[in-house]
């Protein structure tokens, strides 16, 4: 009993530390926060971004190729993060890319909306790119793309 507790309480702090600043709980000023510390926050954001946008890519299975996050970068003077998604395989039809940067929209705008990354105004990009470097199609999540599509 008492073990089923303490792992419950683990588990809701390990919770609260990974997406208490995706829910709101720890706020971040933007416009008042020094470089340094712009930095660090964008960069600890765009790792977890990254993870969302890799939950929600295909893995070469079915009729999708596979595609996964291959970099990310956060640039303060830019306000944004930038990530590149790989596309592996040789199913890379530009119609399964565009089906791929829809769905992406779809289920991470609502992620996004209400964040510390919407509330602050941070864009995130994404550069859907064939291993040959070519661009197939560039999907955007800011507040103005994000309430288009809500």
């Amino acid at each position: 009993m008492i073990r089923t507790f303490l792992l419950l309480v683990a588990i809701g702090a390990l919770g609260f530390y990974y997406f208490g600043d995706q829910l709101g709980l720890e706020p971040f000023d933007y416009a008042t926060a020094p470089p340094e510390q712009k930095q660090v926050w964008l960069d600890r954001q765009a790792n977890k971004m990254s993870s969302s946008v890799n939950f929600h890519l295909p893995s070469g299975m079915g009729m999708h190729p596979k595609m996964t996050v291959s970099e990310k970068t956060a640039s303060v003077s830019r306000r944004r993060i930038d990530l590149d998604i790989t596309v592996d395989g040789d199913n890379s039809r530009r119609s399964s890319v565009d089906e791929v940067a829809e769905t992406l929209q779809a289920k991470v705008c609502p992620r996004y909306l209400r964040t510390q990354l919407d509330e602050n105004n941070v864009a995130v990009t994404g550069t859907i790119r064939y291993l040959n470097g070519g661009v197939a199609r560039k999907v955007s999540f800011s507040p103005r793309t994000c309430a288009e599509a809500a």
